[in-house]
């Protein structure tokens, strides 16, 4: 590696020192918010289905399958094609 490279690589660790907390910071709130949309839409989807005539266990069931789909690990698993060692 020569002197170019190796003052390369000291500006690109730097930048990404100094913008990724902001972004990390960013990502967490997005995903907070976005969580606590899929609860009230987990529970206003189980209240009608329920009123819908499904039985409350089924109906807690298709809920939860569709709340599962904004778990942090399901996100990462989907996003990296499996990797990072999440099994199923």
């Amino acid at each position: 590696m020569t002197d170019h490279d190796k003052r390369n690589v000291v500006k690109i660790l730097a930048i990404m020192m100094r913008t990724a907390p902001g972004l990390t910071i960013r990502t967490g709130w997005v995903y907070f918010k976005a969580k606590r949309k899929m609860r009230r839409s987990h529970r206003i989807l189980t209240k009608e289905l329920v009123k819908g005539g499904i039985p409350e266990d089924f109906a807690k069931k298709l809920a939860d399958g569709y709340a599962a789909n904004l778990r942090i690990r399901n996100l990462v698993r989907r996003l990296s094609g499996g990797r990072f060692g999440f099994r199923r």
